[in-house]
């Protein structure tokens, strides 16, 4: 059976590690990285690459298996870093991406929910539960008038459900 020796999340600026069991995040300058070392491979994935433009994230779960592996990232920033115009008082863009990579480390797909967003018109309540390892948000558009999904982020086995 393969194993998992180290994964990590870089952002290459102000230096610090948040760690999990098999996975932790570096930050050092201003572009993030998660980084693999799987089966005697180590792969480094540019997570700006992934076509948003999310940062700070954090590496919430990881589960890996004898066919994919799956990781949930959570981001959280400044809408408006600049402190001029719209959302910059205090304005964030916060969600998840949950990524699932083959064995071979290819990237199957990737899905990304927003649960705050200042710049998209996007705010989400959380649903009181007893879990702390299951959160569900109820999830408001205001761009689509006021539009509700239910959206469901499972940290024990790594998943994002959107419920409309």
């Amino acid at each position: 059976m393969k194993k998992i020796l180290f994964t990590s999340l870089l952002l290459m600026a102000a230096y610090c590690t948040y760690s999990q069991r098999n996975a932790s995040i570096e930050r050092k300058n201003k572009t993030e990285y998660l980084k693999v070392n799987y089966d005697g491979q180590v792969k480094q994935f540019d997570l700006q690459k992934l076509g948003y433009y999310d940062q700070d994230f954090e590496l919430v779960a990881s589960s890996f298996n004898e066919n994919n592996i799956t990781f949930l990232l959570k981001f959280d920033y400044p809408s408006n870093p600049s402190g001029e115009g719209m959302c910059s008082e205090g304005g964030i863009e916060m969600g998840y991406i949950l990524l699932n990579y083959d064995k071979r480390l290819a990237l199957l797909d990737k899905q990304r929910v927003l649960l705050e967003s200042c710049n998209e018109w996007i705010y989400s309540e959380k649903v009181p539960s007893s879990s702390t390892k299951v959160f569900t948000y109820t999830v408001s558009n205001e761009m689509e008038g006021d539009k509700t999904t239910t959206v469901i982020i499972n940290t024990q086995n790594p998943s994002i459900t959107v419920k409309k």
